[in-house]
Order: structure tokens, then sequence, then C-alpha cells
């Protein structure tokens, strides 16, 4: 995950762009290209450019300005193009795995990115994702590794992490360069704190069946849950907050129908919700504004809806980065043989995975690549203290 390195004004700019608003600003700047690419927007801004530089006039903005939008629309349409067939060749093969686990009996509901892909995009390859996160029934774990090895994948990390993580990873390479990755949860979070805040049978019983006839993607109510929960999550570990997360809240509030608006109501009282909720909807209307979201936001902040807050949540809302987030972690499991097991997975994991942090063909021994690593995390902890 990028660490927030990034200035705010490119965010700025670019939600300017995602919002059709084109004003004078740093247009010819390569950074915001890149930038658009990280906060993964670079194929929305496309989709927007492309449609207005295709009129056949425009006003009011200036020579130079049209200019740069050419330039800087080129430069993200050929990533865009390339994200197109990419985001084409890994679904069908995506698809193909997930029919077949239906066809096996093995109900799955299809979370964030691919999920949202389906539901609030015009086209599935405007919302880009590096994996396709799935939540099973943790009975049925066995039965659906054997079925992704059967299709052709494999575990990409080495080894299956017991105690720090809810899920495992499967990954298909494709040609050089093009991997189906699946990231597949038996929780719906790996923060002990959170993990059993939404369940299986709540998600599989309310899934959406109708965008994709035999997959089950996670229902808009919940999918804007869940999303609120991932991006507190990385902000409340320093990472960098892409600004898809911030757009992708935008789009779930946007489109839900009264049903649907009344049933996140009831989830965000029913479980305690309404301080988390109008906290992510304050920031994502600094990039993206509307009547729902501010609709919605005062709703959560009413008197009796903000009773019914749980403030154990409230952790998410600052720093839990290095030492303080171990040590929340642990105190949210039971038992002494856990919260060791914990530890000994964090500071020692097995050996596969230091080599794929350092490299196979590291020239250090494996007892000082384990001492790198934890002097490492020793001072990125400190220097983020001082920040």
């Amino acid at each position: 995950m990028y660490k927030k390195t990034i200035d705010s004004k490119y965010e700025s700019a670019l939600a300017q762009l995602i919002n059709k608003n084109i004003n004078s600003f740093i247009l010819s700047s390569p950074q915001l290209y890149e930038n658009a690419v990280i906060h993964g927007v670079a194929n929305k801004i496309n989709a927007n450019l492309s449609a207005l530089l295709s009129q056949e006039s425009i006003t009011d903005i200036s020579t130079e300005d049209i200019a740069s939008l050419k330039e800087l629309n080129n430069k993200i349409g050929t990533f865009a193009q390339h994200s197109r067939i990419c985001t084409s060749i890994i679904d069908n093969t995506a698809k193909e795995l997930l029919y077949t686990l239906k066809k096996r009996n093995m109900e799955v509901v299809v979370l964030k990115g691919f999920s949202l892909a389906y539901q609030v995009y015009s086209e599935p390859y405007l919302r880009p994702k590096s994996d396709i996160d799935i939540l099973i029934k943790k009975e049925d774990k066995a039965k659906v590794t054997k079925i992704f090895k059967e299709l052709g994948y494999n575990n990409p990390r080495g080894w299956e992490p017991q105690a720090i993580i809810n899920q495992f990873s499967m990954k298909k390479r494709l040609s050089k360069g093009v991997n189906v990755l699946f990231d597949v949860h038996l929780k719906i979070s790996n923060s002990k704190q959170i993990e059993d805040i939404l369940n299986y049978d709540e998600l599989i019983q309310t899934a959406n069946k109708n965008h994709l006839p035999q997959i089950n993607l996670v229902n808009k109510p919940y999918a804007l849950v869940h999303a609120i929960f991932h991006l507190l999550h990385h902000k409340s570990m320093g990472d960098l907050i892409k600004l898809i997360w911030y757009y992708d809240i935008y789009l779930i509030i946007d489109q839900l129908d009264d049903n649907e608006l009344e049933q996140l109501k009831s989830i965000i009282s029913d479980k305690g919700l309404a301080t988390l909720v109008a906290y992510t909807l304050e920031l994502t209307s600094r990039y993206f504004e509307s009547d729902k979201i501010t609709q919605l936001k005062d709703y959560c902040e009413t008197a009796e809806i903000k009773l019914t807050s749980n403030h154990d949540y409230n952790y998410l809302m600052g720093s839990v980065y290095g030492v303080k987030g171990v040590w929340l972690t642990l105190r949210a499991t039971d038992g002494l043989i856990n919260k060791l097991a914990i530890l000994k997975e964090m500071v020692f994991p097995p050996s596969a995975e230091i080599y794929i942090k350092y490299g196979d063909n590291s020239k250090w021994p494996l007892p000082i690549l384990y001492l790198i690593r934890i002097s490492t995390g020793t001072f990125k902890y400190i220097f983020q203290q001082k920040k």
C-alpha cells in the first residue's frame, strides 16, 4: 500500500476532473497523470475528458488549457485502453471461477471493487482493482481451495497465516504481467475489533443476484458499510487513501433507492455506526458533494441516531499504526495462546514471507533478514510518531 506522501493539490485536481469541473490548474504536470493512476481514477477521467474534447466547441476554457487537456488525455487514454483490455480478460477468468463455485454449491459473496464495478459504474473497467475479494463460509474453505487448485490457481504467498488475518490468496497467471488474484475472506475484516461486524449469513441473504446471474454481489447498503470500514482502516494505518474509494462511497449513496436507503439506515442504527458514517461522509464531501450525502450525514447526526453509536469503533478515526495497532489487536483477541500466535506471525513469520519481501537470492542469511525486518518496522513506527 502506498503511504500518503502525495500532495493533496493533486487529489483536489483529480476530483475536479471526475466532477467534470474543468478549471485552470496543473493540467500539464506529469504528476497529475501519475496520481490519477495511483488513485485509481485514470479511467474515469479519461472517459470524462474524451467526452468533453469530442464536443465541437468548448467554451470557458483557454486554448492553453485545451492543449493541456488533450495532452493529459492522450497519456491517460493509453493507460485506460490497456486497463479495459486487461479488465475484460481478468474478469472473464474470474467469472469462470465464480460460476464453478456456484455449480459446486459453494455460495460466496463478491465484495469491494469487483462488486462495485458491476453495480454502480457504467462500465466495469472504470473501477480498477488489483484483486477480487470474496467472502466464503468457513466450513467450505477446504472445498473452495480444492476448486481453485483444479482451475490452475495457487497460493502466491507460499504460506497461509492462521492468526493475523482471516483470509488467504489464490493467484492464476494468464500471461506476463496479467494475473487473476483472489483474496478469499473467512470474515469480513482482518481487524479483530470489527471482524464480526458483518457476517456471511446476512451478506449472502441480502446479496444482489441480478447484475451478474449466478454470482452474489454484496448489495449496495452493505457495500457502503464495508467501503467505510475499509477506508477508515487504511486511514488509521497511515496509508494513502485512494480517491476511487471516496468516489465509490459517493456513487453508492447516489444510486441507493428508497428501500436500500431504509435498509442502510437500519444497519447504521442496529450496528452502532452513526459516528463512523457521519465522519466518513464529511471526508467524502470534501471531494464529492451531493444532496444525498448531506441528507445521510444529517440523519447520522440527529440526536436519536447518535445515541445508537458504538464508541468502541472510534479508534478507526485516529491512528493505530505500529505498536498501538498491535496492542489493540491483542486486546481484542481471546486467550493467551491466540495472542502469542499473533505475535509470532507478526514478528517471526515463516521464511517464505521473508523471502517474498527481500528476495530469494538475498546475500543475507535468514536470521539477519529477520533482524532487518524488526529494526525496519521499529524505525518506521518511530518516524510515524514524529510526523
